[in-house]
């Protein structure tokens, strides 16, 4: 397969996994409801962090995880208490007073939201596996180097197309207003999916 080929394929792969669902896109769509900004800021931090995934993945942290399982439970600790943390975050949220949640919204700013950007999409629990298994094929000797770094700076603008699109649509002032009037149980619902995902990768670090 030339060099053509391989890109459209990680292309597609990577449109359809930026597509499941999992806690960048839980992400994205809470922010979205809330505040058009905040999403879309939110979404920017997924970049440099695709890039960060892709750019080890070519490296081949996949052979050093194998070779180390200590690192990558270490790992999947980190990742299980940060969206821990940000569905206990969402859960409170949710229970607080009208006033109390306005504050808290109020209090994520555009770069407080790129941040959180940043680090869901570092400890996603899919993004390591996903990156390690697909991106893996970019580190074949016959691609040029040129190439491989085009690759790695390209897929994760590939999904930022589709996070984009979550932005606009459920930032719409119909979806804004149904979320105020859902907020409490949108929140709870949210909370009780990131706590899930955490405890997956606490699990999974066993």
């Amino acid at each position: 397969m030339g060099p053509t080929e391989t890109l459209a394929v990680l292309a597609g792969a990577h449109f359809l996994a930026a597509a499941t669902p999992g806690p960048n896109n839980l992400l994205v769509m809470r922010l979205a409801m809330q505040s058009r900004p905040l999403a879309f800021a939110a979404a920017a931090g997924f970049w440099p962090a695709g890039v960060i995934l892709s750019s080890l993945a070519m490296a081949g942290v996949a052979a050093v995880l194998l070779q180390f399982p200590w690192i990558e439970r270490g790992l999947n600790l980190a990742g299980g208490a940060y969206l821990l943390w940000i569905g206990v975050k969402l859960l409170r949220a949710s229970f607080a007073g009208e006033s109390a949640a306005g504050d808290s919204a109020l209090a994520l700013t555009k770069w407080g939201a790129f941040r959180l950007g940043v680090f869901t999409n570092i400890f996603n629990p899919k993004s390591l596996a996903y990156y390690a298994g697909i991106f893996a094929a970019l580190a074949s000797p016959d691609l040029p180097l040129g190439f491989r770094i085009f690759a790695a700076l390209a897929m994760p603008s590939v999904g930022s197309l589709w996070y984009a699109t979550v932005c606009l649509a459920l930032s719409s002032a119909p979806a804004q207003a149904g979320y105020r009037r859902l907020r409490r149980w949108i929140d709870r619902l949210a909370g009780a999916v990131m706590l899930g995902f955490g405890l997956r990768l606490i699990w999974q670090a066993r």
